[in-house]
């Protein structure tokens, strides 16, 4: 049987349709704030896994740190998903035994630490566009964070209202030779920048000029107090995040540029 144009068209439609439908859906969480809002970092080897208890959708799994980046030294964790072969939902995730990954976890009203398909985690040594960069990135931004100390978390999700890739463009076709820059930023209870710390940068005056636009941005913030209490646009005086730009190199007709989100 032959399909026509339209059909073909219609059927394109149904199977992205059903795609979205059984995937998970979870926001974009850029490396800056899954950090910071995470009470648990590190790069580990889950080591064994225990099958769910009843039919709650989360299962222990044992780890060995190779490095404890943020938080406390642990010997397990819990991961949200199904590890005894039963169907779960669309954001329920399965780490076999051996995978090494990056993992970012949050402590629960439980006191126990754990992880999903939305928490930012990466598995490591894998084969894809990119992934060796994003892989290398993500380590030595780690690290220096480590090295510096910075260790704090805040649940509170800032982000600049009007975005940043308007002033950005400004950037397109430069040359740097630093893949990322970091800031910390402290903010007053209206949401003004109260104080702006270069952590580590890409260097003259590219530096210069982002201080100078996260300076001028208007901010917004969010925090989900429960699932149907959200609190916009309030945060304590002294809040503090951490936000991250990066530098992609010209390929083929694209010229190189400075983003605000980690590809």
């Amino acid at each position: 049987m032959k399909i026509d144009k339209s059909g073909k068209i219609l059927l394109l439609i149904l199977m992205l349709v059903a795609n979205e439908a059984l995937a998970c859906m979870c926001m974009h969480y850029k490396f800056a704030e899954k950090y910071i809002q995470s009470d648990f970092v590190a790069v580990a080897k889950i080591t064994k896994v225990y099958p769910n208890e009843g039919e709650e959708e989360i299962y222990k799994a044992d780890i060995k740190i190779r490095n404890l980046l943020k938080g406390e030294n642990l010997q397990s964790i819990y991961i949200q998903g199904r590890s005894d072969g039963k169907r779960g939902s669309s954001c329920s995730i399965f780490i076999p035994e051996n995978t090494e990954l990056i993992i970012y976890a949050r402590k629960t009203a439980k006191n126990k630490f754990s992880f999903g398909s939305c928490s930012g985690y990466l598995i490591l040594n894998q084969k894809g566009i990119g992934r060796e960069k994003t892989e290398k990135r993500e380590m030595e931004m780690l690290k220096l964070l480590k090295a510096e100390n910075i260790n704090f978390t805040n649940t509170i999700r800032i982000g600049n209202k009007m975005g940043f890739s308007d002033k950005l463009k400004k950037f397109d076709g430069i040359n740097l030779n630093k893949s990322y820059s970091i800031y910390e930023i402290t903010l007053a209870s209206d949401l003004s920048v109260k104080k702006l710390d270069l952590i580590s940068g890409f260097g003259g005056k590219v530096d210069n000029e982002l201080s100078k636009i996260i300076q001028k941005s208007t901010w917004t913030s969010f925090e989900y107090k429960s699932e149907r209490s959200v609190v916009k646009d309030k945060v304590p005086d002294g809040c503090k995040f951490l936000l991250a730009f990066y530098f992609y190199n010209a390929e083929k007709v694209s010229k190189s540029f400075i983003g605000e989100y980690d590809l």
